[in-house]
């Protein structure tokens, strides 16, 4: 090969020295070929997971109660950069306060009736106010954990 030559690794045309593309091809000379051990695939790095994961916590409201949200939050968690990412951030916060949220309201509500039933001298819903204490500690520590999640700064 003379030192004023080229030759494209592609076609093997000849080209000048300083020549960014192949004459022939058109194939640029700066860019190295990719091999598949370089880089991993978008695929393999979650992309996609973040949108999963907000159309799961919007499906949580309507068709898919409960489990929507589980899978939304899943998803979201598993993306690359859950905090960084606003789709998958979305879907985790729609996700955990759609599980939270409930729970709370329905342990409330059993501790009401509970207490209710217990002041009037029965004890036909005593099991609701103890039910509800427990669904309302198991509530307050995912709330807890939503927090501390939120707060800490992204990676």
């Amino acid at each position: 090969m003379s030192k004023n030559a080229k030759y494209c690794e592609s076609c093997g045309g000849k080209n000048k020295a300083d020549a960014k593309f192949c004459d022939d091809c058109g194939k640029p000379f700066d860019k190295p070929e990719k091999t598949t051990g370089d880089k991993p695939s978008r695929v393999s790095e979650g992309v996609g997971l973040e949108v999963v994961s907000l159309i799961s916590s919007i499906l949580g409201f309507t068709c898919l109660p409960g489990i929507g949200f589980i899978i939304a939050i899943i998803t979201g968690l598993m993306s690359p950069t859950p905090k960084e990412n606003k789709y998958a951030k979305a879907g985790i916060t729609i996700g955990s306060l759609g599980l939270i949220i409930p729970v709370i309201i329905g342990s409330l509500v059993g501790i009401i009736f509970g207490i209710a039933e217990t002041v009037d001298g029965t004890d036909d819903l005593i099991w609701a106010l103890i039910v509800g204490i427990i669904f309302l500690i198991i509530a307050g520590v995912g709330l807890f954990f939503f927090i501390k999640w939120m707060r800490k700064p992204a990676a």
